[in-house]
């Protein structure tokens, strides 16, 4: 069995790796906007943003984004505050696993413009990257 933290990692990689294949095209960004939606962010070679692409349902996809446009609302706070229980309810099993605090690492090393050029990570990338490893090197389990 795999355990949470070399998922953590797998994630992480994986995702690195999908976004330095072309990160203009693939980021899944419009102007200074994020985007669940591939759709609403115009980017159609794109599945979406790093945590957008892990959900295949793409009204939800929207319906994030309408949360985030509205509310100013990231995955992080989407995953711990009551008020958007039915939403999270929602979301794939898969992404659930994961600690609220690293999907919202995830995500920022996605958003952040600062992050990629068009070769992949830039050297700010890749200390965000090494940051978030260190993290999930030091995250510890709780049974549940």
């Amino acid at each position: 069995m795999i355990s949470l933290k070399q998922k953590m990692l797998n994630l992480l990689h994986e995702t690195v790796a999908y976004y330095s294949i072309d990160p203009i095209k693939l980021r899944s960004r419009s102007s200074d906007n994020c985007f669940y939606s591939p759709v609403n962010s115009g980017q159609p070679d794109s599945k979406g943003c790093a945590i957008g692409r892990l959900i295949e349902d793409e009204d939800l996809k929207k319906e994030l984004d309408q949360l985030q446009e509205e509310w100013s609302v990231n995955i992080r706070e989407l995953l711990t505050d009551r008020q958007f229980e039915n939403v999270t309810k929602q979301l794939p099993e898969y992404l659930l696993q994961f600690p609220p605090i690293f999907l919202n690492e995830l995500q920022i090393l996605h958003d952040t413009n600062g992050h990629w050029n068009i070769n992949g990570l830039t050297d700010r990338g890749l200390n965000a990257v090494a940051e978030i490893e260190s993290w999930i090197e030091e995250y510890e389990e709780t049974p549940v």
